[in-house]
């Protein structure tokens, strides 16, 4: 049986992750939230989707990694949505 794919979208985003520091000591970060902006044609950004790990809400986070991929967005056989990210020539996730 082969699967019916109906593509939803497919648009550049820009992905920001915002990181806390528990202990101002540790030589590392959290991530405590996200944002994902979705780029027209036009440059126009809008939020696609935003997060939060409530865990970390009380501590001041910075803006950390970010990236800019291609997001496939399509269903599988009218019942499940799925997403594809191209971050590269020959990588996706």
């Amino acid at each position: 049986m082969n699967a019916i794919l109906s593509p939803k979208g497919i648009h550049f985003v820009e992905d920001f992750d915002y990181l806390v520091k528990e202990n101002p000591e540790d030589d590392y970060w959290n991530v405590a939230g996200g944002l994902v902006m979705a780029i027209d044609k036009n440059g126009l950004k809008t939020v696609h989707r935003t997060w939060k790990d409530e865990d970390y809400a009380h501590l001041k986070a910075i803006e950390g990694k970010h990236k800019t991929y291609l997001r496939f967005e399509y269903k599988i056989d009218d019942d499940r949505d799925e997403w594809q990210h191209v971050i590269g020539p020959k990588e996706w996730y």
